[in-house]
């Protein structure tokens, strides 16, 4: 018999396999050491992304830095993030530090020891998939998995998998664990046009429809939107097996001319005005109210609009609506600007440690260090008077 490197499905961080024997080799402590020593770990795995500004479910957590499922408009590499190029696994013990110091001993001292210590949902996967192949080898989102299931906390989890192995069934909670699967678009070929490793559309319907009879909520982002013709085939196969869509339309990034043209090339034939708002090209508004509007014509579930300029279009107070999920997902960033603008509250919990780490450099304003300054400020610039009605 021959030691075998071979994907594990019910043995806990071993991927090795002795003739029909699962045990562990007796060197597995120093290739595990030997490993930690050459892998430069993940510095950033859970932190509130700047998007906190109009978004309430950006306290996002990744347990790798980088992505192999090759999406070509994916936002983490094209603009820049060299998430291709930089892979990185994120250290699961300093963040199970975390969870111990916020939870079990009251530390707030910063921005995401605040959040863990209100238990604000945790958005799993919010730059690459926690369950893309690497996670065979690593586990690392098990690992999280398992501390959100031992403090019972709640994580709203984005992924494109199709399947997942015995083992995170025994952890997964319908109570405190939600999926958001991503899908373009229905037809194979138009899936592979813009994506090369990922489960075909039809594979993703059915592990949605496997989460619903486990009892999971579950939301399908279409995401990027470019072809309505393609998401009226993936609406009209998928609408009884969930709970919410998300919809959001391709945008391109004006720092990447390289990216821009590829992706232009791929989208011949749809008839679209490109403009250009802050660092990207995106559909123009009206096209994108038109497809809205169409969705929502042939689909009795619940949309969430991601465009920032059409927010209010959507059916609940947070696009990937998160406030429909179940009771654990309460503590929301209610906090930002679609929340407001969709009630008119501000009396609402908001935390009050520095925040600006969670921007890039460029991006901090003096003087500001609170998520209710950049909120009041963001606010303004989208939608004028901060005195406005409430829309509901």
């Amino acid at each position: 018999m021959k030691w075998c490197a071979r994907p594990l499905t019910n043995i806990h961080y071993c991927p090795f396999w002795v003739g029909n024997a699962r045990t562990i080799p007796p060197n597995w402590g120093m290739f595990l050491k030997m490993e930690q020593e050459t892998r430069k770990a993940y510095s950033n795995p859970l932190l509130p992304t700047s998007q906190f500004v109009m978004c309430g479910n950006c306290f996002r957590a990744d347990m790798y830095k980088g992505c192999a499922f090759g999406c070509d408009y994916c936002f983490a590499n094209n603009r820049g993030g060299k998430f291709e190029r930089d892979f990185q696994v994120a250290n699961v013990d300093l963040i199970r530090k975390w969870f111990k110091e916020a939870i079990e001993d009251g530390d707030v001292s910063n921005i995401k020891k605040e959040c863990l210590n209100h238990r604000v949902p945790i958005h799993l996967g919010g730059l690459s998939d926690p369950f893309q192949k690497c996670e065979e080898k690593y586990r690392a989102s098990y690992r999280f998995l398992e501390i959100s299931k031992y403090y019972n906390y709640p994580v709203n989890i984005s992924t494109k998998t199709a399947h997942l192995d015995d083992m995170y069934w025994e952890i997964l909670d319908p109570n405190i664990h939600t999926f958001s699967l991503s899908i373009l678009g229905y037809s194979d070929e138009y899936v592979r046009t813009w994506e090369s490793a990922t489960p075909l559309a039809t594979e993703r319907i059915a592990f949605a429809k496997e989460l619903k009879e486990r009892g999971f909520w579950v939301s399908i982002r279409i995401q990027p939107i470019i072809d309505i013709n393609e998401v009226e085939k993936l609406i009209r196969a998928s609408d009884k097996y969930v709970d919410y869509y998300t919809v959001e339309h391709l945008k391109l990034p004006i720092d990447n001319a390289s990216a821009c043209k590829r992706l232009l090339e791929k989208m011949y034939g749809v008839k679209t005005q490109l403009v250009a708002k802050g660092r990207e090209y995106e559909f123009d508004s009206l096209t994108k109210r038109k497809n809205i509007e169409y969705i929502k014509s042939i689909t009795d579930v619940k949309i969430g609009c991601g465009d920032n300029d059409l927010h209010v279009l959507s059916d609940s107070l947070n696009c990937c609506g998160i406030d429909t999920m179940p009771r654990a997902f309460k503590n929301w960033l209610k906090y930002n600007s679609m929340y407001i603008k969709m009630t008119g509250k501000r009396d609402v919990w908001t935390p009050q440690a520095n925040c600006n780490q969670c921007f890039n450099g460029d991006c901090v304003i003096k003087g500001f260090s609170q998520m209710k300054q950049y909120v009041d400020r963001a606010f303004v610039q989208q939608y004028g008077d901060p005195n406005q009605l409430s829309l509901f």
